[in-house]
């Protein structure tokens, strides 16, 4: 656990980065463990009225050691006044949210969750729209009542989360215990602020690398792996087996080449199937589709808080607006000129 010491300073540094003021507004998120433990002290600083810290049991946490965690940090950072931690998502308490952050704990948000909501309230989702799983969010319903839902620009300043996507991909790398500087190494992805941003700084610090995007021909796919010594899967919104049988590359074709080790920091692999041959995958435990194998929370919990506070700055703007009284589409607009919003995509975009 990072040091408290360094933890206020990081908070400090965020508030100030995102100009981020919640004075008079309530804020409803989550009480997590590891890295996202720190979240709720960002909103208190920022000087909310009150942050209601909603925990659950899960593989990463009990709620009771998480509980005891947050009101120490709560005393130690002088915020247990407005720091409220809670087990049950009572209506009393969703109906005083203003904004109400798209997090873990509190997902999925349900016709049934935003009916207990003010129609004023807002939820920033975060991350970018694209992003969105149709499972977690109810945008039909939140269009109906009114609750405005945005995403956080993450390719762009001040929220600009490419940097830490190289990092992870070099730390995935240093932990899978790979030579780095004599690899050649594949990567795999489409996105600008994974794939496309580690290729860019890997080729700049003079590493060998190549990229290929999932919709390559197969010409191009047995050129990269005839290439390649370690293959690197930083792929987000695709969600087509990339590694496996009848998949972009096949395990047979990674044998036949020599490579023998693969890192996945998002996509999906036949994860048993390469262990069964004798490739070297890593993690060990990849995650479910849509979600990230290997997260920028691995370098510690600044880039956690970094794009929490991103997302606080995008529900502030989002609130505000409607509080004011604009419509749905009006506060959209105003919350893209003063946070880094994202509308959303397709037919749910609000502008």
């Amino acid at each position: 656990m990072a040091k408290i010491k360094n933890i206020s300073n990081y908070i400090n540094q965020l508030v100030s980065k995102y100009k981020l003021n919640l004075s008079g507004l309530t804020v409803l998120t989550e009480a997590a463990s590891g890295s996202y433990l720190y979240n709720p002290l960002i909103a208190a600083e920022a000087g909310a009225k009150a942050v209601y810290t909603f925990c659950r049991d899960t593989q990463y946490g009990k709620t009771k050691d998480i509980g005891k965690k947050m009101l120490s940090l709560s005393e130690t950072q002088g915020r247990s006044n407005s720091i409220k931690f809670i087990t049950r998502k009572d209506a009393g308490i969703i109906i005083k949210a203003d904004i109400v952050t798209n997090s873990g704990h509190l997902r999925p948000f349900t016709k049934e969750f935003m009916s207990k909501m003010k129609p004023t309230a807002v939820i920033p989702l975060m991350w970018e729209p694209w992003e969105l799983r149709d499972t977690e969010i109810d945008i039909i319903a939140a269009k109906e009542r009114g609750i405005l839902i945005m995403g956080t620009n993450e390719h762009e300043p001040p929220c600009d989360m490419r940097p830490y996507s190289p990092m992870t991909a070099l730390k995935l790398m240093m932990d899978h215990q790979t030579s780095i500087i004599d690899d050649n190494i594949l990567i795999v992805g489409n996105q600008e602020t994974l794939a496309i941003a580690i290729e860019d700084k890997f080729v700049s610090m003079g590493l060998k690398c190549k990229r290929i995007e999932t919709t390559v021909n197969i010409d191009q796919i047995t050129d990269a792996i005839e290439w390649a010594s370690y293959i690197l899967i930083a792929e987000h919104s695709d969600n087509k087996l990339l590694i496996g049988e009848d998949a972009l590359m096949s395990i047979s074709d990674l044998i036949e080449t020599g490579i023998e080790a693969v890192g996945v920091i998002s996509g999906q692999v036949d994860l048993e199937g390469l262990v069964s041959a004798g490739v070297s995958v890593f993690p060990k435990q990849l995650a479910p589709v849509g979600y990230m194998s290997f997260q920028p929370s691995e370098l510690g919990p600044y880039p956690v808080m970094d794009l929490f506070t991103a997302g606080l700055k995008v529900g502030e703007a989002m609130a505000r607006a409607r509080m004011m009284g604009l419509s749905q589409h009006d506060a959209a607009l105003e919350a893209i000129q003063k946070s880094p919003a994202m509308d959303l995509e397709g037919e749910m975009a609000w502008l």
